[in-house]
């Protein structure tokens, strides 16, 4: 009976859709295995998160850990408020905010963002209390990023708008070079091209020499926005300024340097160097979401190259850590990804994947990636004839690039739909 395993999403269709149980769908991922029955038939081919497989002894142990998990959670927020009820019953300057900044760094090295955006946000009201405009702007940019990073863009751009005037008010030029390129961050994740480029350029123009990191972070930005744009010339401009820059980098910023670079790389067509790019970038990722990401590309690298076991092997290690850090954004990255691999290969079996995809992406506050997942959905229903299908799909991508203004994705879709 302990060799036993049992389908991961017989265990996760029981559980209500309440972010509480967030915490146990993520512990059920992260030990989850590839199902032993499906190992040598084909269907191991078409294997999402939901076909993996739990050990039925390990569903107990599993249980408890989640329910500790989710009561330190409830404790460190209770520990926010407590904080803050403490500065009202017996103020201590800005000690008690500086408290919370301290635990929402924490939260945000862990990745755990909700966590930090109430960190920050209990930390933004006192400091509001106080009426201490610097540490309310301070606490405002990590609220905005926590959110960012949380998929709440809405409430992420609120936010930084908000820390923008308060820095305009008080001529913090650093406050306005942040907040700026906090703006720019939100927009392009929405795939608003323009706005982004006009946000990183009005922040590149604030950094002088006492700015040598945010210009070089700023350079890497308006790298991306080029290429994005197509201008693959003006993105290595932008990734060679960064360059300059190098040694006041982080570990973390010189992996998304080498990671734009492959990028670039690829979308010129020079694959070995994208390659080696790929490569520097997964070498220093710190994070299981950084290595999701960069194994993501390598396997956009490889289907491009045709060289489809390699895409697929790719893919799959780059599953592995999306399940350990649960989050859904990259899994719907990778399965939209295999779900390409099967166009190629001319698999109409990629179904699975894209409805997946669209499963993860549809509710994880992540507009720009779910717009393309359907309109790769179309290119794949358009590739098997299914023309009625591909013409939903692609009003629907329509649909969402509108709403998010983001022109390029627009003139692709528009395109297919002619």
């Amino acid at each position: 009976m302990t060799d036993r395993s049992i389908p991961v999403w017989q265990l996760i269709e029981l559980l209500p859709d309440d972010p509480d149980f967030d915490v146990l769908k993520q512990a059920f991922l992260r030990v989850s295995v590839p199902d032993p029955q499906d190992r040598w038939s084909s269907a191991s081919s078409y294997r999402t998160l939901d076909r993996r497989a739990i050990p039925v002894a390990m569903i107990g142990q599993i249980l408890s850990e989640a329910e500790g998990n989710a009561r330190r959670r409830l404790k460190r927020i209770f520990d926010a408020v407590t904080i803050a009820f403490a500065e009202v019953v017996e103020p201590r300057g800005a000690e008690h905010i500086q408290q919370l900044i301290a635990a929402g760094e924490a939260a945000e090295s862990s990745e755990e963002w909700r966590d930090a955006v109430v960190y920050y946000s209990v930390a933004e009201r006192l400091a509001q209390r106080r009426r201490d405009p610097e540490l309310q702007g301070l606490t405002l940019r990590r609220a905005a990023r926590a959110y960012m990073h949380a998929g709440d863009y809405a409430r992420s751009a609120r936010y930084y708008a908000s820390s923008y005037t308060l820095a305009a008010a008080l001529d913090d030029q650093a406050g306005l070079i942040i907040a700026a390129m906090g703006m720019g961050n939100v927009v392009r994740r929405q795939g608003r091209w323009v706005d982004a480029e006009s946000w990183d350029l009005q922040a590149y123009r604030r950094c002088d020499e006492g700015f040598a990191r945010e210009r070089a972070q700023v350079c890497v930005n308006l790298s991306i926005t080029a290429r994005e744009r197509g201008s693959n010339d003006e993105a290595d401009e932008w990734l060679e300024h960064a360059h300059r820059h190098w040694d006041n980098l982080t570990t973390t910023e010189r992996t998304a340097w080498w990671t734009n670079h492959g990028l670039v790389r690829m979308a010129r067509g020079e694959f070995e160097e994208a390659k080696t790019s790929f490569e520097r970038a997964l070498a220093d990722a710190a994070s299981h979401f950084h290595r999701a990401m960069i194994l993501d590309n390598l396997a956009e690298l490889a289907l491009r190259q045709q060289c489809y076991e390699v895409a697929e092997a790719y893919c799959r290690e780059a599953e592995e850590h999306a399940l350990a850090v649960g989050t859904p954004r990259v899994l719907a990255e990778i399965y939209m990804r295999l779900g390409r691999l099967c166009r190629f290969r001319g698999d109409s079996n990629g179904v699975v994947f894209f409805e997946k995809a669209i499963e993860l992406g549809g509710k994880g506050g992540f507009p720009l990636l779910y717009g393309t997942i359907l309109y790769e959905y179309g290119l794949f229903r358009k590739a098997t004839e299914d023309f009625p299908g591909a013409r939903d799909l692609f009003v629907r991508a329509l649909e969402v690039f509108s709403e998010l203004g983001a022109l390029t994705r627009l003139d692709e879709v528009q395109a297919e739909l002619v």
